[in-house]
């Protein structure tokens, strides 16, 4: 009966709520619609705005109005507010939906209020026309035969070759051709010198053009009959450098041949004969061009052997183009290009099946000093090489100035060569003192050719390279740090996803806009990859001046600029605006608009930190900001909602759980100093990825079920899951927790674990092993190929390397694994956990002792290893006999044998990558043919070197890249090289900075820096304390004028002479100085003068209040006024006798004393008496002779009152 009732009653209710409720809902999703097209309209709004803004930046924009330039700014400002508002609607859960549509109709409104402005502004005069006879834009610019001249015509000074020999020696080696069968066959040989503008490559391949033009005049029948040099830095249309170097070739053909050289079409060749390589995404007609150019230039040719040199390439694509012109006409011909744009690892042959890249390095700090002294010495008759025996010269001043790029150096020596003509270069050292002045002399020197760079870029690169502005000069950057910034930044640098971070880094590292410091191989493929980087100083100094230009960043804190500041960072050294209290700027309402905020500054008092006005800042790096409080730790948290990367200082030991607060928030980095206690509120936050430092969760959370549904993604909403990707690390320590939770972390793909030497490991083995394997496990299926995809390193510490095997994991795949132990014992077999590693694809071991035959025998059998680090004090190889009476200790790598310890051609078939690092020991290597038939680079780090044995390695014939110790032999770097050019692919020999050398540096550098500052302390004690005792502050009466000074009796008798009054009245000018040059002298009392006659006081005058600075070498004029009247009972019977005396001479006796309680490091009490002889000054301006008075020390305060 009761759903009888109830039936009825429901439908009532749906029929008349539903219609309501469908047309809510739909209103609802229209307004939503809306908002969407809003949106929309402001991003292409947004688009025009950075257009404007981007044409009014470029440097040929003129005839800017001051009114203009504000304009610009509002409109800058407009484009920051666009964009967090459209990244606020793409958070949707950041803002409500009314407080996002009030903020566009304001943003609208300031759309129409700027567009009003510009309406009503007065347009700037046309540009003039050019006159007739000015080259116009479609005129085509001709490439120069002489690129010497023309550098010179532009007034640009040719670099040095100091410091290149080893690229002559390389670059004149590929020249030759040898007898080998390989080189028979004579292919054409495509070199590419690729390095940072000014560094040298111009002169470079001149140098070798040179050469080999000398060579082939003498020795005609083995050279080149055909040579051409040629610079297309003018133009980037191929088609007119191919066409110029015809004409070239065929100016010389009819010079050499005596008859002209027609470009027929006879004797067709077949396409794949007819150049190096065809360019496969040329269009048709490019295509059609190309055949004709490769029938006429081997026509051209024909059977001679010719060398092309073409300088300053503008691009990639005109580099194949050239290259894959010419023919293959089996004479051993070369090519010879240079640009700015490294071809890297996959076009390094530059389109040629047999090439060769030469990488121009930065000179070190002796080349350096030998360059600037053989441009600042000429002109003096000293030899560079004796000036530097003799002189007393910084080289680190003039490396941190140009950082070993020798156009920098010619043009540093160049401004300067007015004074060197005149004094010592001793002299030009101590000018060169003042870095930031020879900085600007060069950033202006230079500007020929960095704009140029940077201009080449398009808006995305040219972004991110402002973004190195944010480092301080001489910081290295990491890349995941870097590139995760980046993402953090959103769409104005291009880079939201990873893969288009590490695109944009390699195409500026490409470009040699940035320097690779330190090389990792941490991707997928084995392939090298960039770990740490840094701008070029020089670049460096361009950037900074280009992106405080733009706005791009400031580095400090101006009042003038806050309104439209987007971007910050506080350097160490850089001039402050307030005296060092920067950060209190940021309480200022104006700074809404900051978006990135960075602070080197260890010392930064942290408590003038606020962050309450900063709601849209996106990045926050206080990694080097040491002593930040938990409580400000609290505030970011508070204020900072919308924050995606946060990096905190190794002060912080313990995040609070206001972290839950930043929804948004992607990366958190803890620093690796110490262990951070986390709480577990860091695990919820939904869009967490990469979870950086050495941290333990402050509980055990095993067992709360919504978290591991939350981590697993398992949970009853599918859409809020966890997102952490790299959690390195965490520490295995006294508190429980991640080990139990790993193997719920469903998207993790690194892991990171470091063992406490004190830990109990026993209670965290088995979650810790489940962990691994889960994370293996689920990497593994992942991968589309069957191929890992995870990375675990494990620090052990001080373990011994059997707690791997306890573990008991086996069947994982992962694809990089790095193992570093500090254990003593000798490491002689592979732990299980290692060796079952069947389809890895990067392992890198570090011990103290490995056996080498052994290890290498074991690795062997991975077959999916395509890279190998082992890193050991010593590694120490097998004995083998290699004959009667001869015992050698080596590690032996083969293809034949039966021998166990030998690796058999089966082993090692992947390997592409190999390197092994010995601090202290490391017996012989020796690789026999067919052995490591992939291995493309190999690293031998060890600096008791041995030369190279005839066969060691000769079977290497795919090696592209052979890399040894800095410090080893100048006869084992011969031998070396000599070994390596005898190899088919010619790999380059480079010398690598170790870990542990440059540790060894860094160790130099700070105890150099702890002697200079121990130096400094006792040499200012020298000097401070001598000045503390005696502070010598010195005062003098430079002038005195007395006007009145007598008795003044109303009556005029003898009789009232008692009853009478006493008035003066003297004006004073005393001159304070501090004559230290180092100590500044500040006031604890008020500095009082004291009017006296006869021991009589008549009056006190403050000189200076208290707290008031007397500067070094410097001197204060003080003008005093001291008038009054005492009784005749003051001054007393003896006093007015002896004034009747002076008053019958006309020469007054007084004095002024000075009180002074002054600090210097200590505090000084002390009197200073000034006697003065007066005139008593006649009525009006008549001046009255006054000598200047020194006053004295006098500590005898006897005057009475």
């Amino acid at each position: 009966m009761a759903l009888v009732v109830a039936g009825p009653i429901v439908g009532a209710v749906l029929s008349s709520t539903l219609p309501k409720l469908l047309l809510l809902i739909e209103e609802k999703l229209k307004k939503k619609a809306e908002l969407k097209d809003q949106v929309e309209s402001m991003e292409r709004q947004l688009r025009s705005i950075k257009a404007c803004i981007r044409d009014h930046n470029k440097p040929n924009h003129s005839n800017i109005t001051e009114l203009q330039i504000d304009w610009i700014r509002s409109l800058r400002c407009l484009a920051y507010d666009m964009e967090d508002c459209i990244e606020s609607f793409n958070d949707a859960k950041t803002v409500s939906r009314k407080k996002l549509q009030e903020k566009i109709r304001q943003l609208k409104d300031a759309v129409k209020e700027t567009n009003d402005l510009y309406q009503s502004m007065p347009k700037a005069p046309d540009q003039p026309q050019p006159q007739d006879g000015a080259s116009s834009s479609n005129t085509r610019a001709q490439p120069s035969c002489n690129p010497q001249r023309r550098e010179q015509d532009q007034g640009i000074p040719l670099v040095d070759l100091v410091g290149k020999e080893e690229n002559i020696r390389e670059l004149l080696d590929l020249m030759r051709i040898s007898q080998s069968p390989l080189e028979m066959k004579l292919k054409v040989i495509v070199i590419s010198i690729v390095g940072f503008p000014g560094i040298g490559k111009t002169l470079l391949a001149n140098q070798v053009y040179d050469k080999m033009v000398y060579y082939s005049q003498s020795r005609p029948n083995n050279s080149f009959s055909r040579q051409v040099l040629i610079d297309a830095r003018t133009t980037k249309e191929k088609q007119v450098v191919l066409e110029a170097i015809l004409q070239k070739l065929l100016k010389q053909g009819v010079q050499q041949d005596g008859m002209g050289t027609r470009a027929s079409n006879k004797g067709r060749q077949h396409p794949a004969e007819r150049g190096v390589h065809a360019d496969p995404s040329s269009s048709n007609l490019d295509q059609q061009y190309m055949n004709g150019i490769q029938e006429r230039l081997s026509s051209c040719i024909g059977t001679h052997r010719y060398l092309i040199v073409v300088d300053n390439v503008q691009s990639e694509e005109v580099g194949r183009y050239i290259t894959s012109a010419f023919p293959e006409n089996g004479t051993g011909s070369r090519i010879i290009i240079t640009m700015t744009v490294d071809p890297g690892s996959g076009e390094e042959r530059c389109c040629s099946a047999a090439g060769h890249v030469s990488k121009m390095r930065p000179l070190k700090a002796e080349e350096s000093v030998n360059t600037f002294l053989k441009e600042a010495v000429e002109g003096q008759g000293r030899q560079p090489q004796i000036a530097v025996e003799n002189e007393a010269m910084p080289s680190p001043t003039i490396q941190k100035i140009c950082d070993g790029v020798p156009l920098a150096l010619v043009n540093i020596s160049e401004v300067r060569q007015g004074e060197l003509m005149q004094f010592h270069v001793d002299e030009a050292w101590r000018q060169l003192g003042e870095v930031e002045e020879a900085r600007r002399w060069l950033s202006r020197m230079m500007l020929h050719v960095l704009p140029h760079c940077y201009n080449s870029l398009n808006t995305h690169l040219q972004a991110c390279l402002l973004y190195f502005a944010m480092f301080p000069r001489g910081r290295t950057v990491r890349r995941g740090s870097l590139i995760r910034r980046w993402q953090a930044e959103g769409k104005e640098l291009g880079c939201t996803t990873t893969a288009q971070g590490t695109e944009n880094l390699q195409a500026l590292i490409k470009r040699n806009f940035v320097w690779p410091v330190q090389v990792s191989m941490n991707n997928r493929d084995a392939e090298p990859e960039v770990k740490t980087c840094q701008s070029p100083g020089m670049m460096l100094d361009y950037i900074i001046s280009k992106s405080k230009s733009e706005e791009f960043i400031m580095l400090s804190c101006d009042e003038r600029e806050t309104r439209d500041m987007r971007r910050l960072s506080l350097h160490t050294g850089v001039p402050s605006s307030d005296g060092g209290g920067e950060l209190g700027v940021l309480r200022d309402k104006r700074m809404s608009r900051l978006r990135t905020l960075a602070i080197f500054r260890a010392n930064e008092q942290t408590r003038r930190l606020s962050f309450e006005n900063c709601e849209v800042l996106r990045v926050l790096d206080l990694e080097a900001c040491h002593g930040l409080s938990e409580d400000q730790l609290k505030e970011i948290c508070k204020f900072l909602e919308l924050l995606k990367y946060l990096s905190l200082p190794g002060s912080i030991t313990q995040v609070p759980s206001h972290i839950a607060k930043l929804k948004l928030l992607e990366t958190l980095n803890l620093g690796k100093e110490t262990v951070v206690t986390v709480p577990v509120d860091v695990l919820w936050l939904p869009y967490l990825k990469h979870l950086l430092g050495k941290c333990e969760l402050c509980a055990d959370y095993s067992s709360n079920k919504k978290l591991i549904k939350f981590l697993s993604g398992t949970g009853r909403n599918r859409d809020e899951y966890s997102k952490l990707e790299t959690l390195a690390g965490f520490a295995i320590g006294k508190r429980k927790g991640f080990p139990q939770l790993v193997r719920h972390m469903v998207q993790l793909g690194k892991v990171k674990v470091w063992f406490d030497s004190g830990a109990d490991f026993s209670s965290f083995a088995a979650h810790l092993a489940e962990g691994i394997k889960e994370f293996c496990r689920r990497a593994s299926t992942d991968a589309n190929d069957g191929v890992g995809s995870a990375s675990l390193k494990i620090d052990l510490q001080h373990r011994s390397a059997n707690l791997l095997d306890s573990l008991g994991v086996t069947g994982c795949k992962l694809f990089y694994l790095k193992v570093n132990c500090c254990d003593a014992m000798k490491l002689r077999r592979l732990p299980a956990f290692i060796a079952n590693q069947d389809v890895i694809t990067k392992l890198c071991l570090s011990w103290i002792t490995l056996d080498g035959s052994q290890i290498l025998a074991t690795l062997g059998s991975l077959q999916g290893l395509k890279y190998l680090k082992l890193v050991a004090d010593n590694i120490e190889g097998s004995i083998v006999d290699r004959g009667v009476g001869q015992i050698q200790r080596e590690v032996v790598i083969k293809h034949e044998g039966e021998n166990s310890r030998r690796i058999r051609e089966t082993q090692f078939q992947s390997l592409q990558r190999m390197c092994l690092v010995a601090r202290r020991k490391l017996d012989r290597i020796n690789i026999e043919r067919e052995a490591l038939s992939k291995l493309v680079s190999f690293h031998l780090i060890y600096k008791d070197l041995d030369v190279p044995s005839a066969d060691q390695i000769s079977g290497l014939r795919t090696l592209k890249e052979l890399a040894l110790h800095p410090e080893v032999k100048s006869e084992t770097k011969g031998a070396w090289r000599k070994a390596a050019l005898a190899l088919p692919m010619k790999p380059q020999v480079l010398f690598s900075e170790t870990k542990d050398r440059i540790r060894w540096w860094l160790t130099v550098v700070a105890i150099i820096i702890f002697v200079a500052i121990l130096v400094t302390g006792i040499v200012l004690a020298a000097i401070l304390i001598p000045i503390a005792r005696n502070p010598q502050l010195t005062a003098k009466v430079e002038d005195s004028r007395l006007n009145t000074f007598e008795f003044h009796n109303r009556r005029g008798d003898e009789a009232t002479m008692m009853a009478s009054i006493f008035r003066y009245n003297v004006s004073v000018a005393l001159a304070i100085g501090n004559p230290k040059a180092v100590l500044s002298i500040r006031h604890r009392k008020p500095l009082v003068a004291t009017f006296l006659f006869h021991d009589r006081r008549l009056n006190n005058v403050t000189v200076v209040d208290e707290g008031h600075k007397n500067r070094p070498k410097k001197t204060e004029l003080h003008l005093l006024r001291i008038e009054g009247e005492v009784s005749f009972n003051v001054l007393g019977v003896a006093a007015a006798e002896e004034l009747k005396k002076q008053q019958a001479a006309g020469l007054f006796k007084v004095e002024l004393r000075l009180s002074v309680d002054i600090s210097v490091l200590r505090e000084h009490k002390f009197s200073l008496s000034c006697p003065l002889r007066l005139q008593l000054a006649p009525p009006g301006p008549e001046v009255v002779l006054f000598h200047a008075v020194n006053c004295i020390l006098d500590t005898q305060d006897k005057f009475y009152f």
